[in-house]
């Protein structure tokens, strides 16, 4: 009887902590965009996972593209976060390109896409931080 008893309880408890569906919504691909940015820069865009909603963080990257219009670049010194999590990194002793977890996962809210310049200044080139994104609604 006890073991039932403490069945039922697991069960009931996993229900009530459940999440819902999650229901395929829209692809984002949000973009943080600056000139000349200065070296230990950054720049921002606040954004909002709507309620009832959810985001997944599918891949995201930092590159600067020169005025000349030579391919974009990935440069070791930018760095792109979201809502305070870095979404890549890399070592700036080696520029090799360092893992970041991904995807990652945002409930409703509101958070700050962030690209930060670690090197030298940047002159007369577009700092890109880029985000893949899909959104899912919430299915009580």
């Amino acid at each position: 009887m006890k073991k039932l008893l403490l069945i039922v309880i697991c069960f009931l408890s996993l229900q009530l902590f459940a999440q819902g569906n999650l229901q395929f919504n829209q692809v984002l691909r949000p973009i943080v965009s600056v000139n000349n940015l200065a070296s230990s820069g950054y720049a921002k865009v606040t954004l909002t996972v709507p309620t009832g909603k959810v985001w997944k963080i599918e891949s995201a990257d930092a590159y600067y593209h020169p005025s000349n219009n030579a391919d974009m670049i990935y440069h070791w010194s930018l760095e792109l976060t979201f809502g305070g999590q870095k979404l890549n990194y890399y070592l700036p002793t080696s520029g090799a390109i360092l893992p970041v977890s991904l995807p990652k996962w945002f409930p409703e809210g509101t958070y700050n896409m962030i690209v930060y310049n670690w090197g030298s200044s940047l002159n007369n080139a577009t700092i890109i931080g880029v985000m893949n994104v899909i959104e899912f609604n919430i299915i009580p």
